[in-house]
């Protein structure tokens, strides 16, 4: 408190004005939004590994015969082997322009399966899909969501729901 004193009694007359609560909160606000100014500058400099990425082709792969035949899957642990395959060839930066509708369509439907386990590997691809695709998803994201956003009470899929939620709003970006 001396030092404080001090510090005050070094500076001239009428420079030492209290800072009413009002004053303080604008300082700290000012502090902030300049840090976060000063953040966002770093933040341009980053480049996106979408940007500079070669677009890989996976609809070659996962064609109608492969979707038909992973439809007639009865077992829920040989559907989410199925749709692991589609992660693995879809978990890179950025994916070929096509119409992935009928995959999409695939993947709504394993949303829609009784088994957590089918539902929260069909969450996992759809989000990396919005990844991959970002604005070209924006059409089938707004199919998605309103698919995806009552999954929120499964706690075990919240994380996944909340990754591809957030990759679906990149999408309409």
């Amino acid at each position: 408190m001396k030092k404080d004193f001090e510090e005050l009694k070094k500076l001239p007359k009428g420079q030492h004005k209290k800072l009413t609560r009002t004053e303080k909160e604008a300082a700290k606000d000012a502090e902030l939004n300049a840090a976060i100014a000063a953040e966002e500058s770093k933040d341009a400099e980053v480049v996106d590994a979408f940007d500079i990425a070669a677009p890989v082709d996976i609809l070659s792969k996962f064609n109608t015969d492969w979707i038909v035949a992973a439809a007639a899957l009865v077992k829920w642990n040989e559907r989410v082997e199925k749709m692991n395959e589609i992660q693995t060839a879809a978990n890179v930066p950025k994916l070929a322009k096509g119409s992935y509708a009928e995959l999409f369509d695939y993947l709504l439907k394993e949303c829609k399966h009784a088994n957590v386990n089918v539902q929260q590997a069909g969450v996992k691809t759809i989000g990396l899909l919005a990844k991959g695709l970002r604005q070209d998803f924006a059409k089938e994201a707004k199919a998605a969501v309103p698919i995806i956003m009552p999954k929120f009470k499964e706690r075990k899929m919240a994380e996944d729901i909340m990754t591809t939620m957030s990759e679906i709003g990149r999408a309409h970006v």
